[in-house]
């Protein structure tokens, strides 16, 4: 393809493209200059270092500090499951007893339906004769 099969409108579509490149580019570099992070942790040098058994007993510390901190999400845990368990068992209780008061009510209803038409059918009966 030649310059010379380019259209007038292509020709401006491309410097276009071009120009919004260069812009992003730009922003994008004007962008990245201004941000300026401090550092977030205070760095600090030390004239010495810890010792070695000093370092052990905060690793002791730190070990009971999470195992205390395990022993109680674990009791919270089972807490919770505890309680949980026991409010399911209740809910069941009362649908348990819900469900055998719907079964009366069920068979309560179709006994009366069937003395009804018994019933119907004796009034049938008598109005026939009459």
């Amino acid at each position: 393809m030649m310059l010379a099969d380019i259209s007038p409108g292509e020709i401006w579509m491309i410097c276009l493209t071009a120009a919004m490149v260069i812009i992003m580019a730009l922003g994008t570099f004007i962008k990245k200059a201004e941000v300026r992070v401090e550092q977030p942790l205070d760095i600090k040098l030390v004239e010495t270092l810890v010792s070695k058994e000093d370092f052990k007993e905060l690793v002791r510390k730190n070990d009971e500090v999470h195992e205390q901190l395990f022993s109680k999400i674990g009791g919270v845990d089972r807490g919770a499951a505890s309680k949980i368990s026991s409010e399911i068992l209740q809910v069941h209780q009362r649908v348990n007893a819900i469900e055998k008061s719907i079964g009366g009510l069920e068979t309560s209803t179709n006994i009366q339906g069937q003395r009804m038409a018994q019933m119907h059918s004796k009034i049938d009966r008598l109005i026939e004769r009459i």
